[in-house]
């Protein structure tokens, strides 16, 4: 059973909304971890244009690694 936005399936992608709610940040605060490199990987759906997803087991693995 899963418990707020996560999900127990490590093969699904959360969107960086998600993401930001799981980790009690802000979206502002997610642009700037970016620009310096400290978020988890991450994959761009659709394109160029596309929408940021990160799967459950990228960020599972970065906030084991000491992400955040």
């Amino acid at each position: 059973m899963s418990t707020g936005t996560r999900t127990d399936r490590p093969n699904s992608f959360l969107t960086v909304r998600e993401v930001c709610e799981e980790l009690r940040i802000s979206r502002s605060t997610w642009d700037r971890m970016v620009r310096l490199g400290q978020v988890p990987k991450m994959k761009r759906m659709g394109g160029r244009r596309g929408e940021i997803r990160i799967r459950r087991s990228w960020l599972d693995a970065w906030l084991e690694e000491g992400g955040a």
